[in-house]
């Protein structure tokens, strides 16, 4: 529905990853919207060296679980994920190869999110291109990592 997708009716989330390759931290932002209003702002950082290889990767994955947990977690039934990095979507709904224990445990973790009856819908957006939301999850990544 193209008005819920510009109006953010019902809950939403824009998630977003980065990665500090000095540190090899990497670190995942996650706007959540609810009928228009920012209700919370979360950043995550993470340094497991597994998960590092994944680089930026590893704080998109991260963000969507972190919004997916938040969901379950506040008894939210259904969220639309915003994302720039379409393995979000990709492994989610299972049309991407999972090569690695992180990809597949992702996917897992999405399954069982949705097994306990979390609706999630996906909406792609432009990295970087002047999305206040987009951009405000990239800068909480960015900061989550230290740069």
């Amino acid at each position: 529905n193209i008005t819920d997708y510009y109006n953010h009716v019902g809950y939403h989330a824009y998630i977003d990853g980065s990665f500090n390759p000095d540190t090899y931290v990497y670190g995942s932002g996650i706007v959540l919207i609810c009928n228009n209003s920012v209700f919370k702002k979360i950043s995550l950082s993470g340094n497991n060296p597994f998960l590092a290889k994944q680089r930026n990767v590893a704080g998109e994955m991260r963000s969507a679980m972190g919004a997916v947990q938040y969901c379950i977690k506040n008894s939210i039934g259904s969220i639309t994920l915003h994302y720039d990095y379409s393995g979000i979507e990709n492994w989610t709904e299972g049309t991407w190869k999972r090569n690695n224990e992180f990809t597949k445990m992702f996917y897992e973790f999405m399954q069982d999110a949705k097994h306990q009856g979390l609706k999630i819908k996906f909406r792609k957006v432009k990295a970087h291109s002047n999305n206040e939301y987009n951009d405000l999850a990239d800068k909480l990544a960015k900061e989550a990592c230290g740069l």
